[in-house]
């Protein structure tokens, strides 16, 4: 009989606020507030998304015509998913995907530290990893007993070991694991898994691609810069007129309209605009006239 283990398995808007924080924490500093048809943009989702998660799980409805305070948005949602306090975490596998994982600079942001590498690997052990401690997995429970504020480990190693060890981590204090092993871990009901499966993003967008072929069908991907330059010269200006027009001229489906940290063509003049893979420039008064000039008559390709 295998025991079912207690798995997160549709927490999509938990999920969500976490990116909301990694979205504000881009935005040009002089930028105060934001609306929910902005946070919509930047996060490809609708406006009534934002505002129902904000809802749900912040009761924060924003101010009529200002929207959110940038600042006191994030603060609340450091808050409701915890991260005002310290999270402690270890890896055990010190291959690249590890690696990679302690190099992402967003984690540092949201207080989040790594602690230590696990590995059976002697080459590696006793080594450092981006300043972080490589310790022989056999000290687990040595190390967990000196450091009882770790209680969340991510895994990295091969499939085939991937459930003995994860027993071991339980074994020595671990509460919760993020697994990056493509197997199913067996640890009880009560033990918390996170698991990801790196390809299953990959075959959605594989699905939809192969979906709109089908259909015929051919969808515009329209990235708005909303970094500090283009913020300056009127970008938020420029995405209010494009939502405007998309839904009076009945095209939102047939057009991704989405918002873009720096493209690297600030020097140029006007707000960077990128349709599919090609830049544009346009001044926030001259928005319309580029949408019915360059945009509608590309749709119509």
């Amino acid at each position: 009989m295998i025991i079912s283990c207690y798995i997160i398995h549709e927490m999509t808007t938990i999920g969500r606020l976490g990116r909301y924080i990694e979205v504000l924490d881009k935005l040009p500093i002089e930028k105060t507030t934001i609306s929910s048809q902005e946070l919509a943009t930047l996060m490809g989702l609708t406006p009534s998304s934002v505002r129902q998660d904000f809802y749900t799980h912040l009761d924060n409805k924003g101010k009529s015509r200002i929207g959110y305070d940038v600042r006191e948005l994030r603060s609340t949602l450091v808050r409701q998913l915890g991260l005002n306090r310290e999270t402690q975490i270890i890896i055990i596998g010190s291959g690249r995907l590890g690696q990679a994982l302690v190099r992402y600079k967003e984690f540092a942001r949201i207080n989040i530290h790594f602690k230590g590498f696990f590995d059976k690997d002697e080459e590696k052990v006793n080594q450092k990893i981006e300043g972080i401690p490589v310790y022989p997995i056999g000290q687990l429970e040595e190390f967990m007993a000196a450091n009882p504020q770790v209680r969340l480990a991510i895994l990295t190693v091969p499939e085939e070991e991937a459930q003995k060890v994860a027993e071991y981590a339980q074994h020595c204090g671990i509460e919760a694991i993020w697994n990056f092993s493509p197997v199913l871990l067996n640890l009880g009901r009560d033990f918390l898994v996170q698991s990801e499966y790196i390809g299953e993003n990959l075959y959605k967008l594989i699905y939809a691609l192969n979906h709109r072929q089908e259909r015929g069908g051919r969808i515009m991907e329209l990235l708005i810069c909303v970094g500090s330059s283009c913020h300056l010269k009127g970008s938020e200006v420029v995405v209010k007129t494009f939502q405007n027009l998309i839904e009076k001229e009945g095209v939102g489906n047939k057009i991704i309209l989405k918002g873009s940290f720096c493209m690297g063509k600030c020097s140029e003049n006007g707000v960077t605009i990128k349709v599919n893979d090609k830049f544009y420039k346009t001044k926030y008064e001259d928005a319309e006239t580029f949408f019915y000039e360059t945009i509608l008559p590309l749709i119509k390709k």
